[in-house]
């Protein structure tokens, strides 16, 4: 899965954008991602967060 604010590179490493905020990060994969507090594909679908914002504040707002 590539979109605007996850790319996984052939290597393993991915980068995500958090679609709260708009931080950017590189990662060697998910689980470093999710350790960090990232809320990210696998670990959650459909919504990308950084550990300064929540998914569920994202979801709310968004939601109409």
């Amino acid at each position: 899965m590539n979109n605007n604010f996850y790319t996984k590179f052939s290597n393993g490493k991915i980068i995500l954008i958090c679609m709260n905020c708009g931080k950017k990060e590189e990662f060697d994969d998910e689980k470093e991602a999710f350790d960090e507090g990232w809320d990210c594909p696998s670990f959650f679908t459909q919504v990308i967060t950084c550990g300064d914002c929540s998914s569920a504040d994202f979801l709310f707002k968004n939601k109409k």
